[in-house]
């Protein structure tokens, strides 16, 4: 893959995983219509890594409130100088039990067939992802907060995300939708939901990590650029996506992503009918 192709595929792959459409079908229509083969395991891992820093960069300050709160709830009542905010506190709590089913399912990815990133199974995910977008639409918005949100409402969030193994369906749209139906407040659902690709996304780079190291693969001076183009266009590309969903958080329409996706879906299918 040639270095600009690496720069855009990573680019695009940061911000088509936060924009509630699936990276993996943004991915799969590039290389089939570029013609360019997927990026080896280093640039993989690079990109994930550019996730995180994405992330990390866009939730630092509620990553470190909650860090705090997990500090001042851990030390003991004489060394404790001030109260634990039990927002953060409940947070934390929500974020752990949701990451339990989630990153645990990253590890049935390695049971899916091969075929399942065939374009016309895409397709059929990419539909699935349609409908889960719009379901939230059928039902009235909630008001839940980090003080009457509960692990419960965690776990079904964290369990739903495993449906993200599959290409074309998106992680975020799961968390974010299921989020609504367990009547969480939309600014509030999207920001649980980024926190909770945290862990999920430090899952996949630890799996990345694995499947260099069983690979084998040499680090070359081109290879070194290429990691370095793939972290920083996932870095850019995640950084835009997450600036632009929160910007529209009180504002967000999942039926218009659903559209999106559905739409998506009928183009990759055309494009598997046009380009064999």
């Amino acid at each position: 893959m040639e270095l600009l192709h690496k720069l855009f595929f990573a680019f695009l792959s940061g911000f088509s995983e936060f924009v509630m459409v699936s990276g993996d079908a943004h991915q799969a229509l590039y290389m089939r219509v570029t013609g360019i083969d997927k990026p080896d395991d280093l640039v993989v891992m690079a990109i994930h890594l550019g996730l995180l820093g994405a992330l990390w960069l866009s939730c630092k300050k509620r990553v470190r409130e909650l860090m705090y709160a997990h500090k001042l709830a851990s030390s003991t009542r004489r060394r404790k100088t001030r109260t634990p905010d039990p927002s953060a506190i409940m947070d934390a709590r929500i974020i752990n039990t949701a990451s339990i089913p989630a990153v645990i399912g990253l590890l049935l990815k390695n049971l899916l067939p091969a075929d399942i990133a065939n374009p016309g199974w895409i397709s059929l995910f990419l539909l699935i992802n349609c409908i889960v977008l719009y379901i939230p639409r059928l039902f009235g918005t909630g008001n839940k907060d980090s003080l009457s949100y509960t692990m419960l409402d965690g776990f079904l969030m964290g369990l739903l995300a495993v449906a993200g193994i599959l290409p074309g369906i998106s992680r975020l749209a799961c968390l974010f939708c299921v989020g609504l139906l367990r009547g969480a407040e939309r600014k509030y659902s999207l920001e649980l939901s980024l926190l909770i690709m945290f862990p999920i996304t430090i899952g996949l780079g630890a799996m990345d990590g694995y499947s260099v190291l069983l690979s084998g693969v040499a680090l070359t001076g081109y290879g070194f650029l290429g990691c370095i183009l793939g972290f920083l266009g996932s870095f850019a590309g995640a950084f835009l996506a997450m600036r632009l969903i929160r910007h529209f958080s009180d504002r967000i329409n999942t039926a218009s992503f659903a559209c999106y996706s559905g739409g998506f879906a009928i183009f990759q299918f055309l494009v598997y009918i046009l380009i064999p």
